[in-house]
């Protein structure tokens, strides 16, 4: 009974903080909407990439019009700043002086591709298209029958038509609903703001809270009452799991009804994966309360814990981009394994996976700090 009155006394503190709705829910789910339809990539994009056209020919005119033709957004540059496209987010083909003339003496011609700074999804998918508007515009050659000895404004009408020829086998692109896509736009933000203010939040208002009870005579006064140590530890321990896991439920649903984001075909499985992430938070806040003396750095310290274990668990950014040594270190934060939890069930169809991986390891991340906090709550007379 002692447990259930620590543990109501600390949420009823919270939900007195008339700013509390706003930090706990209403901004997060801000973020979500607002970063979501930033980095949104719903259906298919034009490649857009950057031409310099140093042959200037019929011939290179009409394979930069295939280029088009494959989907690209062109760019057409002047060679002269072909210097410059290393710098650049986007990706360049340089067409050599000799592009007609290899081809009329039938010698192989060597087009130079720069990836740019684009990220590798972008890369990837211009490299498929180039290589794919190579192979038709050869073809066309090869269909054309020219004489590429004797070269007229017949010649290119003939290529021109032969390559503006529909295909006679094309690829439909459907979706496979066995093979889920990773989560993108508002997808894929919810669950890492999740994370980064279930986090903040609850280092915040969990250790202002301690430092309060010790600054204002609480412990003290729990200590004389006939109230045992591990019932005010494991009280305020649960209230914090608590405001964690309840901030947690409200924001999913919140997205679900809000952004139409998928709960999943197990939606039941993120009551263990919110819980655990929630007790690694909890536990967090009381070590944080512990160790802090005074508001602002409990404050500080919230904000650089969420921002730090945030931004290297993959919440900012795909961990897939980065560095191994950066995937390494990942994977040694909760805030991975509570993000790479969430996902599984939500996006792809996970069952008891987390159950066995991702849970354990929050839950033992969760006991480290509460076996860190203990000789301090000794101290302290808790």
């Amino acid at each position: 009974m002692n447990i259930l009155r620590i543990t109501l006394f600390d949420l009823h503190r919270v939900a007195k903080d008339k700013l509390a709705v706003l930090w706990l829910l209403v901004l997060p789910l801000i973020l979500t909407f607002a970063m979501g339809n930033v980095f949104s990539s719903s259906g298919p994009h034009t490649a857009w990439i950057h031409v310099f056209n140093h042959d200037q020919s019929p011939l290179s005119h009409l394979f930069v019009d295939q280029l088009e033709d494959e989907g690209f957004f062109i760019d057409k540059k002047p060679p002269e700043e072909e210097k410059n496209l290393k710098t650049w987010m986007n990706c360049g083909v340089i067409i050599p002086a000799t592009f007609s003339h290899d081809i009329m003496n039938r010698e192989p011609v060597r087009i130079t591709y720069v990836k740019g700074n684009g990220n590798p999804e972008q890369i990837l998918e211009t490299q498929s298209q180039l290589v794919h508007a190579l192979v038709r515009f050869t073809k066309g050659l090869i269909k054309a029958d020219l004489n590429v000895d004797n070269w007229t404004d017949e010649s290119h009408a003939k290529l021109k038509e032969t390559l503006d020829q529909p295909s006679l086998l094309t690829v439909a692109r459907k979706s496979v609903t066995s093979l889920k896509p990773p989560p993108s736009g508002i997808n894929r933000t919810l669950p890492s703001y999740l994370i980064m203010f279930v986090l903040m939040m609850t280092v915040m208002y969990g250790g202002i809270t301690m430092v309060n009870d010790r600054q204002y005579g609480q412990f003290t006064r729990l200590a004389a009452a006939p109230v045992y140590f591990i019932e005010i530890f494991i009280g305020k321990t649960i209230s914090r799991i608590l405001q964690g896991s309840l901030q947690s439920f409200i924001i999913l649903f919140a997205g679900a009804y809000l952004f139409s984001i998928p709960l999943g075909d197990h939606p039941m499985l993120l009551v263990p994966v919110i819980v655990a992430f929630a007790s690694f938070c909890g536990c967090l806040s009381i070590f944080v309360g512990m160790v802090c003396t005074t508001e602002q750095q409990v404050t500080n310290i919230g904000i650089f814990f969420a921002m730090f274990l945030t931004a290297l668990g993959g919440c900012w950014w795909p961990i897939e981009v980065v560095p191994d040594v950066f995937k390494i270190i990942a994977m040694s934060l909760p805030t991975y394994w509570g993000l790479h939890a969430i996902q599984n069930v939500l996006y792809f169809g996970k069952t008891f996976e987390p159950l066995w991986v991702e849970v354990p390891i929050l839950l033992a991340f969760a006991l480290l700090f509460v076996l860190l906090t203990l000789p301090f709550a000794k101290r302290y007379h808790i």
